[in-house]
């Protein structure tokens, strides 16, 4: 079955939003890299490195970087859809916007450091319980681009491969959650702006511009809402109830993709193709 219209044009558009954003998703992949490479280069010699950094400076170090690199995307993307506005931008309207992109791109970069920091604990555990070629690892570094997986390049460099592949460790990539966070992203500011432009109508003394918003499943097989295809609508403030039909776990959920709800897991969130419909 295919995707109806609008649903392929919303996929598509994820699709572009994700390929215009993929030198910033390379960018914090190599923070991530670069972290680990320092973490493995002070475990085995800290004079490896030309100024020894320690644990703390270097956790506030990435969370500014990626901060930085957050916020100015999401600044960005919230000035395209300002072009496509219904009411008045006023110094209101842009502080509002300056507050709700902080406010997705903070949330945005928590979750992508926690990630980073994950993986840092994976590798200490690794280090800690396995054997390391030290002199491949610097090697293969050395000749592969910088945002290449360190997952790969740790496993060539272990002595001992069984200890990392097993079910204890559970390095993962950054790439596949900042697929995820380019959909709640999209989704987050087309709410946050239908929100501003209903709260300007009315300061204007105008009817809501945006009254409802509706659940479109993806279509694709075997998927878990397929229950909920434009059966779920709801007001524009409220939340959908999101079912998966396969475990039975309920989410309250803004819209798709709305990580801040979460609940479960990603039980109704992780590889999520549905999209919604604000009206």
């Amino acid at each position: 079955m295919h995707l109806n219209k609008k649903g392929y044009l919303y996929q598509r558009k994820i699709a572009m939003i994700q390929k215009a954003h993929l030198p910033l998703q390379l960018q914090i992949q190599r923070i991530n890299n670069q972290a680990i490479d320092e973490m493995i280069l002070d475990y085995y010699d800290e004079n490896e490195l030309e100024e020894y950094t320690s644990p703390k400076f270097k956790k506030e170090r990435i969370l500014y970087e990626i901060s930085k690199l957050n916020r100015i995307a999401t600044a960005r993307d919230f000035e395209r859809l300002m072009e496509r506005s219904f009411v008045t931008q006023n110094q209101i309207t842009r502080l509002e916007q300056l507050i709700a992109s902080r406010k997705i791109s903070d949330r945005i970069t928590q979750l992508e450091v926690e990630r980073i920091n994950k993986n840092l604990q994976t590798i200490e555990k690794t280090l800690d319980q396995a054997s390391l070629n030290i002199d491949k690892y610097k090697s293969l570094i050395d000749k592969i681009p910088k945002t290449v997986s360190r997952q790969d390049v740790l496993e060539k460099a272990l002595e001992e491969k069984e200890n990392f592949r097993g079910r204890k460790y559970s390095y993962k990539e950054l790439s596949r959650l900042s697929r995820d966070l380019e959909k709640y992203k999209s989704s987050h500011i087309d709410y946050e702006q239908a929100l501003i432009e209903n709260r300007q109508a009315d300061r204007e003394g105008l009817p809501p511009v945006w009254t409802k918003k509706i659940w479109h499943w993806s279509t694709l097989k075997d998927t878990r809402h397929s229950q909920m295809d434009e059966k779920e609508t709801s007001s524009l403030s409220e939340k959908f109830t999101v079912i998966n039909e396969r475990n039975g776990k309920v989410d309250y959920l803004r819209f798709p993709h709305d990580v801040e709800n979460d609940r479960n897991y990603c039980s109704n969130l992780c590889n999520c193709a549905c999209w919604y419909e604000i009206q």
